[in-house]
């Protein structure tokens, strides 16, 4: 546990990340959180675009005269497009242990913030083709994740007692934690059986 502004009169805990990074890297499986704006100009196409395809979009080449891609305008409040990667999580002690979805003080963050476990797009309808992902990794933590209170109802999600990655997403659509917390256990907490089944997540997406 990190303990952070100790001379202040509301100091904070954080704990660290072992599976971090200073650099955004996806493909690495660490800690971050993505919320896509680009999107196909056809929202139901017959077939989700080859994988090389989408990840030659951006934001120039959407803009293009005749592109298949457009840049979807942010709508705050509604859908905010951004990338956060995360070193630290901050640790809320009650009313039980969890971690704070929205804290960014030890966050990477490229043009927008997006708290973790957030992600989502506004690329497709078509089922399948959702390129919004976020990640948490707390392996090499002394901490778990609560696998039955923290469920995301997106297209495609695992998740073990450490690690969480999910692919969310709709036109526009996401999803995120319920309150933005994570709920977490201590790993001899874990194996005692200590925990709450509770539901704590939420979904929004789009038809």
């Amino acid at each position: 546990v990190y303990c952070f502004g100790m001379e202040s009169r509301k100091p904070r805990e954080f704990i660290s990340l072992p599976a971090a990074s200073a650099a955004f890297d996806r493909s690495a499986g660490l800690n971050y959180a993505v919320m896509h704006n680009i999107g196909l100009t056809d929202p139901a196409p017959s077939a989700c675009p080859p994988a090389a395809a989408v990840a030659g979009f951006s934001r120039a080449v959407c803009s293009q005269p005749g592109a298949l891609c457009r840049v979807t305008p942010d709508r705050p409040g509604a859908f905010v497009s951004g990338m956060a990667a995360f070193k630290k999580y901050r640790l809320l002690l009650s009313p039980r242990l969890a971690l704070d979805a929205t804290d960014g003080t030890f966050a990477i963050s490229w043009k927008s913030f997006v708290p973790a476990g957030r992600a989502g797009d506004c690329f497709s309808r078509l089922s399948g083709c959702s390129v919004g992902s976020f990640s948490i990794d707390l392996t090499g933590t002394d901490f778990v994740l609560d696998s039955e209170a923290n469920v995301w109802q997106g297209e495609n999600t695992s998740t073990d007692d450490q690690r969480v990655h999910g692919i969310c997403g709709g036109y526009c659509g996401y999803c995120k934690l319920r309150n933005d917390r994570l709920l977490i256990s201590t790993v001899k907490a874990d194996a005692a059986g200590i925990g709450d089944s509770s539901t704590t997540s939420e979904s929004k997406n789009s038809p």
